[in-house]
């Protein structure tokens, strides 16, 4: 992990505010029905090979083994640094099975790329089979000298379980970094490494499949998104969970009801917590958690100037974000339940759900139900970000245009797209070529 220790980034800047709600339409708008205002004149488009190499270089395709999850992944950035990551983790144990995670950074990409590379860790200290699992923590006892306020010994009792290792896994690295960070826990010094990935923050959604391919559990935590396509008479596609913004209701009542009835007028200002942050769920984010007392102690041990804005404005009781993900089971169907889309809000800036499981379709169409066969360049994950940029005919001539673009005119149309396309056991394809 490579973070700047002498900078540390709070500023409300980070959070686009009610822009952001603008800058998705127009991203729209450009993208899917108004190409021709693509056109750079004063900035040399790169060619056509180049554009496949950029889309292509982060590619990455598994289709190999019987007993593992096909799947395609692949990403195309527009923030230097990128702040989305993707993680797969195959965990080959009793109670073992695939983990798909996609996480989306804001402000920054230091609390995505410290959730994305713990994350794994977390949900495998649950998945231990209780044999193992006393090997391991009869390991654990003997390691002493650690400095950190909670020990590996204690991440296992805390964790074991089953499917309940992704959950409560996320939310315990959430409380550990943030733990980590907290000045009152290091004595009078501050890491500012760590507290450049707690002040930044982070969303994400998971996907764990079991090794009897029978059920499936998602996990999500702020506005990522996920759907599920498949074979049935409800148009095809399902959303196993909504996103955690100002639009759910049931997201938005949980938060008001946790806090005095007074605030409720401004809990949600703009459609943002406290008028400042779109997702209601995400890790990191401190500023939306930590007593107000730590925060200004914070702020002194930095020496801030007197009137910097180390909280939000309302800032009363909290913690008003939580990073407690909704978790929702569903059973696999055998032939009706084909595939699940993963995608960081990049892509569902560009696309619609539906649109998302007719180009994923295709593409299953295209190589009859046997994708593994798909040359490079042109997986199922690769495919949505070429329709993305490109619209439905996938024009070559736009998706040169929207690679060519500096990052700082880039973001403006587009943000970064990383996208997890799993071909569940259920589905109805031919066994992959060898």
């Amino acid at each position: 992990m490579v973070v700047d220790c002498n900078k540390l980034i709070v500023k409300g800047s980070f959070y686009r505010g009610a822009l952001r709600n603008v800058v998705r339409i127009i991203r729209r708008c450009h993208s899917q029905d108004f190409g021709d205002e693509l056109d750079l004149p004063h900035e040399p488009r790169v060619p056509e090979t180049e554009v496949n190499k950029r889309i292509s270089g982060h590619e990455i395709s598994y289709a190999n083994a019987p007993d593992r999850v096909m799947f395609s992944a692949n990403q195309v950035g527009v923030n230097r640094p990128v702040e989305d990551r993707q993680n797969t983790l195959y965990c080959r144990s009793h109670y073992g099975g695939t983990v798909f995670t996609v996480v989306d950074g804001h402000g920054g990409h230091a609390c995505a790329h410290a959730i994305n590379l713990l994350h794994s860790d977390y949900v495998v200290a649950g998945m231990l089979p209780p044999e193992l699992c006393e090997q391991v923590l009869s390991d654990l006892r003997a390691i002493e000298g650690t400095s950190a306020p909670f020990t590996s010994y204690e991440l296992f009792e805390r964790l074991w379980s089953k499917p309940e290792a992704i959950p409560t896994g996320e939310s315990e690295l959430d409380l550990d970094l943030s733990t980590s960070a907290q000045p009152s826990h290091r004595g009078p010094f501050l890491d500012k490494a760590l507290l450049r990935i707690v002040f930044s923050g982070c969303v994400s959604t998971s996907a764990y499949i079991p090794c009897n391919g029978k059920e499936m559990y998602v996990t999500q935590v702020g506005d990522c998104g996920a759907v599920l396509g498949k074979a049935d008479s409800a148009g095809g596609f399902t959303l196993p969970t909504d996103p955690h913004n100002a639009d759910n209701e049931m997201d938005v009542n949980r938060l008001r009801s946790s806090h005095p009835t007074h605030e409720s007028a401004f809990v949600i200002r703009d459609d943002r917590l406290l008028g400042e942050l779109m997702p209601l769920r995400a890790f990191g984010d401190i500023r939306f958690k930590w007593p107000s007392e730590e925060l200004k102690h914070v702020a002194r041990l930095l020496d801030l100037p007197p009137n910097y804005p180390i909280m939000p404005a309302f800032y009363a009781t909290p913690p008003y974000l939580c990073s407690t993900p909704q978790v929702v089971w569903r059973p696999l169907i055998k032939n009706r339940d084909h595939f699940l889309v993963l995608g960081t809000d990049g892509l569902w800036d560009m696309l619609s759900p539906k649109e998302v499981v007719n180009v994923v379709a295709q593409h299953w169409f295209d190589y009859n139900g046997d994708p593994s066969v798909c040359g490079p360049g042109d997986t199922a994950a690769s495919r949505l970000i070429r329709t993305a940029l490109g619209g439905d005919e996938m024009d070559p001539e736009r998706i040169s245009a929207h690679i060519s673009m500096p990052a700082t005119v880039a973001r403006y149309y587009r943000d970064d797209i990383t996208v997890v396309v799993v071909y569940l056991p259920t589905a109805a394809h031919s066994e992959p070529r060898r």
